[in-house]
């Protein structure tokens, strides 16, 4: 492999904050050969630059960890065809909602409506992070097709007289469509499987 090639598969496996650090030392390094002199003022620039770096980094991850609440009902359920989106996601339990809703379909796809409350749409609720979360965006077209929006949920299993709900967000879609009897969507696809 020639000198020019190991080079390009360096870089290319290098971020941009990286050259450039990797660039700064090395030129740090022939200034302290050369002169040193230069090199305290120099190595005060570099640890301000390194600190700057790390807290950028440590911001980055604080970001990360930002998790929020996704009620989801339809399409990213466990085992149905997008749940993989929500494979870094911690899943919560089975939810429905506090206040009646409508599930609606076009073609396989549901749709959370706040257009009628005929009854409780059963989901699941997963903790995601942001990143996460806006990736899932994309693919649900949100502010297109879908609009995400805040939505009190109930554990589905709750039997206590003393019911907490929690705040999660959902994709909701008021166009109209295939209006479904019920607000159960794994109950809908096990009625077209039959």
């Amino acid at each position: 492999m020639s000198n020019i090639t190991l080079q390009r598969v360096l870089f290319q496996k290098l971020d941009k904050v990286h050259i450039h650090l990797f660039f700064l030392l090395f030129f740090l390094f022939y200034l302290f050969i050369r002169n040193r002199e230069v090199k305290s003022i120099l190595s005060l620039w570099l640890k301000y630059k390194i600190d700057n770096y790390t807290k950028i980094l440590l911001k980055n991850k604080e970001r990360e960890r930002e998790r929020m609440l996704l009620f989801v009902y339809g399409t990213l359920m466990k085992d149905l065809w997008n749940h993989n989106l929500l494979k870094t996601s911690n899943f919560l339990g089975e939810f429905e909602t506090v206040d009646n809703h409508t599930l609606s379909i076009e073609g396989k796809i549901p749709c959370l409506s706040s257009k009628q409350e005929l009854y409780k749409i059963k989901g699941e609720v997963y903790e995601v992070s942001k990143h996460t979360l806006k990736f899932i965006d994309e693919i649900e077209c949100e502010g297109v097709w879908y609009h995400r929006r805040n939505i009190s949920v109930v554990k589905a299993d709750s039997t206590s007289d003393h019911i907490d709900h929690i705040i999660a967000q959902a994709y909701f879609n008021d166009d109209d469509g295939l209006v479904l009897e019920h607000g159960d969507y794994r109950r809908f696809l096990d009625s077209k499987n039959k």
